[in-house]
Formats: C-alpha cells, structure tokens, sequence
C-alpha cells in the first residue's frame, strides 16, 4: 500500500522553501505549513474533489476553512507547481551525450464545464524508451502546436505527427541541435532540391515518386527559409493496398460532401506513408525510422490515459481563471508523482520499456497505484468528531434563491402523524 511519504520523497527536497520562495505560502493561519496547502492542492487536482469538498475534508481534520478560502490559497499556488513540475520533470530525464532520445510529442485539448471549443491546449511528450512524460506544457486555446514548446537539445529526435510538418518549427528546432521525424504532407511544407546551376526546384512528389520503382524510397531534399536552408531527407513507404483504397474512398467521400474534385496526383500519394526526418539515413534506415515513428502511438496512448485514468480533461474551473491554469498544472504533477512511483514499483520487472517484449499495458498497474494514491491522500485527513459541524457547516449550500427540496409542514405534519401512530 502507498503512503504520503512515498510520495513526498518523489518531490524535491526542497519543496517548502520552493511553496514561500514562490509566494505559495506566506504565513501560517489555517493552512500551517506548505505540506498541508500540498495536501489541499492535490484533493483538488489529484482527487478532482469541488472547492466546497475540499475545505469540509480540511475542516474535518484541523480547523474550519471556508471554500473561498480554499480558493484564494489554490489560486496562488500556479508559480510553485509550474516549478515543481519543471524540477521533477528535468532531474528524472537525463540525457548521455552522443546518444540520441526520441521524444514522442502532441497536443490535447481541454473544454470548461458547458463549453463546445477547446479552452485550453495541453503539450506534452514523453520518451519513447520507457513512456514517461518529459515535457508538459499548458497554454491557451489561441496558442498552436510547435516544436518550440519542448526542450529542445542536441540527440533529442521529436517525434511528431502532419501537424508539426512546417517550415516554421522545424527549422529553430534543428538550429539547437535537436532533430525530427515527422509525418509528411506535401502541400504544409514545401521542399526542394537544386540543380547543377545551384537553382532551387520545389519537389514535384507525384513526378518523385512515380518515375521510381522501389518499394521504399530515400529522397534528400532541403527545407527553406529566407536565406537559411536545412538538409533533410524524406522516407517514401509503400502502404498496404487495402489501406491506400481506404485512404482513397474516404478522402473522395470528404470531397464529395464538401462540392470538391481530388486531383489524380493526390489520389497517387495516398500509396505512400512520407516521413520526412534530419536524420541522414546512414543512422537511421527506412525501416528504423517507419518503426520509430510508429510507436509515436504511445503519445496518443498516454494522453488517452491521462483523460480515463486521471481525468484531466474534466476541467473543474472557468476559461481564462487562474484556479483553472492551477488545476492543470497540479493535474499534471499529479500524473508525474503517480508515473514516478510507478517506475519505483515497476521498472525493475521490464515493465514499459520498448526495448524489450511487453506482456502488460502500463493501464491497469497506473490505475491500480492512483487508487493506493487517492487512499493515502483521504488517509491524511481522518475525521474529528469535534470538528464535524463546522465539516458539514463548510460544505453546506450558500443562501440562494433556489432552495434544496423540501416538504412542506402540513405533509411533514402527516409523516409525523403516521410516525405517532
């Protein structure tokens, strides 16, 4: 069974003096120590308890608080988890230089409570050797998918589905020295090629691709911005026929609905799977990078489990409040602690990692340990018989027009009549 202190020695030593140096705690009145507001972070985020929920468990254990109160304290708590999940995060990830880490990337999206359109943006990614999160960044719905959201290293490969495929975010990621393998589409990002005269011909992928006869295919090409150019090569992977059919009848169906013709030359595309990668292929084959950027999967995998096992989709705040970014935030570091015990628990059996034949999802044993979690955080909070009014005081409804359901004295007359008899 998992303990608090289990998860505490998963933080940063310094996790009080980080709750004062970033204003998260100030002074002790309620809330006594930067250990107990932590505790009331996570019934927030972790436990997905409501504000009203949060300060009746409070006020169980230690003295009453009110859920305004709880808010206020929450509210003021984003700069020290950003800062806890930037440490945790960078001190479990180190990197072996001359080695090369894939990092599996993409966004998610996130809705408040009634809404029908994003309202905020998760990025994440995660190593593709043993799964775990790297990076996690939290932005508005204003703010697209880029590279530029990761750390970006020299040996760190991203690896990252069409929505990445532009010019403007590939090129300053290879400029720090980390480099991609990414979806390709032809018509997000242009490449060329030149010609003996140094001129540049954009690729004509049609004429490419139809003038070859292999199988799979390597072509160089160049990537260009202003005056700056990137050397890249893309791999040309033949599709199955059944899939390239498919691909086809959907995408003539789509055009149909929308009034549209679908050239003969994107027709002839759908039979090929483009990655384009800034790895020469004297590193990584055709097949190595096809397989590489089939376990991008994973990314979607982890994010779907973040949203069943964790819900962090179940945004619990209002757009563009801070209690919303902080619960975020906290859904995050709580989705780090409980991946962190998990590789304690786990990693010594081979469990998650790809380099090794796999016989178990990581879904059930994560579900199992955020269970033992949410036990020892309620465990935290035992109930004080003296404390219980002001609990249920705490939880109790604000005044409000609308009152709570009730009969009205001439029926409860005739149950007590009934009672009496």
């Amino acid at each position: 069974m998992i303990h608090f202190q289990q998860l505490l020695q998963v933080l940063p030593s310094n996790i009080e003096q980080m709750a004062i140096n970033c204003n998260a705690f100030q002074r002790a009145r309620k809330i006594k120590s930067p250990l107990e507001l932590f505790k009331l972070l996570m019934l927030y985020c972790g436990l997905d308890l409501s504000l009203r929920a949060c300060a009746g468990k409070f006020t169980e254990t230690y003295s009453a608080i009110s859920d305004e109160a709880v808010k206020k304290r929450l509210i003021s708590c984003a700069d020290w988890i950003k800062s806890l999940l930037k440490e945790t995060l960078t001190t479990d990830h180190n990197h072996t230089e001359g080695d090369l880490k894939f990092i599996a990337v993409d966004g998610s999206t996130v809705q408040e409570p009634g809404a029908t359109q994003t309202s905020y943006r998760l990025h994440l990614g995660i190593d593709l050797m043993d799964l775990t999160l790297t990076d996690a960044v939290v932005t508005t719905d204003k703010v697209g998918e880029k590279l530029q959201h990761y750390q970006l290293r020299e040996g760190y490969v991203f690896v990252a589905d069409r929505g990445y495929s532009r010019v403007q975010t590939i090129m300053p990621t290879v400029d720090q020295g980390a480099d991609v393998i990414v979806r390709y589409t032809p018509n997000s990002m242009p490449l060329y090629t030149f010609n003996s005269n140094n001129q540049k011909l954009k690729i004509d992928w049609h004429q490419q691709l139809i003038s070859r006869s292999e199988k799979n295919q390597v072509i160089e090409c160049y990537m260009i911005l202003g005056d700056k150019r990137i050397k890249g090569y893309v791999h040309a992977i033949a599709k199955n026929t059944k899939v390239a059919e498919n691909e086809r009848r959907e995408m003539m169906t789509f055009a149909k609905k929308n009034g549209r013709k679908v050239r003969a030359q994107t027709l002839y595309l759908t039979n090929w799977m483009l990655v384009f990668t800034t790895i020469p292929p004297q590193v990584l084959s055709t097949l190595q990078v096809q397989n590489i950027y089939k376990a991008r999967w994973q990314i979607e995998l982890y994010i779907k489990r973040l949203k069943s096992l964790l819900n962090i989709d179940l945004l619990r705040a209002k757009k563009d409040g801070k209690l919303a970014e902080v619960y975020l935030l906290g859904k995050l570091l709580y989705a780090v602690l409980v991946e962190k015990i998990y590789k304690q628990h786990y990693f010594n059996h081979g469990v998650s990692l790809l380099d090794k034949n796999r016989n178990l999802s990581p879904w059930r044993l994560i579900q199992d340990l955020n269970d033992q979690i949410k036990y020892s955080l309620l465990a935290e909070y035992p109930s004080f018989e003296a404390n219980l009014a002001s609990s249920i005081k705490s939880m109790s409804e604000r005044p409000r027009k609308r009152k709570l359901q009730r009969f009205t004295d001439d029926i409860s007359m005739l149950f007590r009549r009934h009672q009496s008899v």
